[in-house]
């Protein structure tokens, strides 16, 4: 079986008038439940062969704080990987190396339709509403082939937030 870490960005600050998207650094809170997270992955033993990024500020920082934590071997930024909707990180995903573990840090909307694309659309949201929230990470089983991803051909084995850690 191979698995995906898929991870949204950490809580970003918001844009001042007429600055991009794009820039938006993390907010305080997001550093905090970023180190949260890697900590959480150490604690955990959770690994990944392989990181696939967005390039935007925020992710790019979240994943600078995840490494603090956890030993990373291959990181790639993936332009695609910004903003992208379900038929883009399913691409993604395809293009992808045949490593067993991979994570995937990324953005919502697009988080939340990947998961429930591949583990099924009855998915109980957490307390907090959100189903992949600021920093959320769902641990999935999947197919042993990239190319084999189908709706619900995955095992979602964990979903975690910072607010569920305790640390």
């Amino acid at each position: 079986m191979r698995q995906l870490l898929l991870m949204r960005h950490a809580n970003a600050s918001w844009p001042d008038q007429g600055s991009a998207d794009f820039t938006r650094p993390l907010s305080s809170e997001g550093q905090q439940q970023a180190q949260q997270m890697g900590q959480w992955l150490a604690q955990q033993a959770i690994t990944a062969d392989h990181i696939i990024c967005s390039p935007a500020l925020r992710t790019c920082e979240t994943l600078d704080q995840l490494k603090q934590h956890i030993a990373v071997n291959q990181v790639d930024i993936e332009e695609r990987a910004y903003l992208p909707n379900l038929h883009t990180l399913l691409a993604i995903l395809r293009d992808a190396p045949p490593h067993h573990s991979t994570l995937l840090l990324t953005h919502n909307n697009g988080a939340e339709e990947l998961l429930t694309y591949l583990c099924g659309k009855h998915i109980t949201n957490p307390s907090h509403g959100e189903l992949m929230p600021p920093a959320a990470l769902a641990q999935i089983q999947l197919p042993d082939h990239w190319n084999d991803l189908q709706p619900q051909s995955g095992k979602l084995t964990q979903l975690i937030h910072p607010k569920n850690l305790g640390i």
